[in-house]
């Protein structure tokens, strides 16, 4: 949700006009950005990466100095799971300093910092990821909130659905201030899917390295099992010779004995 609309340099203001959406029912390609006008602040993307590693790329995303440097802080405040269902809730607080708005804008506002308040929910069993954020600074001028879903839409493919809303809250201002934030949403919402693909990539590429190393740290406890094996086999092999060489002498030892009393009976009774 931190690529949308808390950043208004990556935010869509819908405002009144969202309340009078129409949607486009013909055919559409689902990658495209808006398959609904514009004012709808809705985008639908396809990752074609599994439910699994999008939704773990996800909590990887940031700190992004190089592409995100404006988000500098990002906190879990609270953190639950419900162990009946399997479902993790989290609520993360986010600072942003640097905001993208218009220099009127920023005057009315009077700062250049915001705080919003994520809360997500996750349910693995139903490979669903929701996400909805909401500011807490400014919210007397702008409300701003966003909703951000992933779910599988096939073992390799994740559907990411993005809504985003801005009310403007002073009189006369309204439709200035959301066409301000609308301007730059959709333009600025290709930079954070660009961001969660290198997330992605660099979670895979991490999690084949755990693999390799998990592969390689087999091999070598194989190897090192065999060898131990082999050592003790080599062990018992010896123990067993040594009590076979032990059991032969014992016995021509016996034999020898018994051999000494059958013959010194043999005189006794001869005599």
């Amino acid at each position: 949700a931190e690529d949308g609309i808390r950043d208004l340099r990556m935010s869509r203001g819908l405002g009144d006009v969202y309340k009078r959406q129409v949607r486009d029912t013909s055919p559409r390609d689902i990658n495209k950005d808006f398959h609904i006008m514009p004012s709808t602040g809705v985008i639908e993307h396809i990752f074609e990466h599994s439910w699994d590693v999008v939704s773990l790329a996800n909590w990887f995303k940031y700190p992004n100095p190089v592409r995100r440097p404006d988000l500098v802080s990002v906190d879990i405040i609270d953190r639950q799971l419900d162990v009946e269902t399997g479902k993790l809730t989290l609520t993360r607080l986010l600072i942003i300093e640097g905001l993208g708005y218009p220099d009127w804008l920023k005057k009315i506002i009077g700062s250049n910092v915001g705080m919003f308040v994520e809360r997500t929910e996750v349910d693995a069993r139903a490979q669903l990821l929701d996400m909805r954020s909401r500011n807490v600074t400014f919210d007397t001028i702008l409300l701003l909130d966003e909703h951000c879903r992933y779910e599988a839409a096939s073992p390799s493919t994740t559907l990411f659905t993005q809504t985003a809303k801005v009310t403007a809250l002073p009189y006369g201002l309204q439709s200035a201030i959301e066409y301000a934030c609308s301007r730059s949403f959709k333009a600025n919402a290709h930079k954070g899917r660009a961001i969660m693909e290198e997330t992605i990539q660099r979670v895979k590429s991490e999690i084949l390295d755990v693999k390799v190393r998990a592969r390689r740290e087999y091999l070598r406890a194989e190897r090192l099992l065999d060898e131990r094996r082999k050592e003790l086999e080599e062990a018992v092999d010896e123990q067993r010779a040594a009590l076979e060489a032990t059991f032969e002498e014992r016995q021509q030892q016996f034999r020898k004995l018994l051999l000494r009393l059958q013959y010194r009976s043999l005189i006794e009774s001869t005599e």
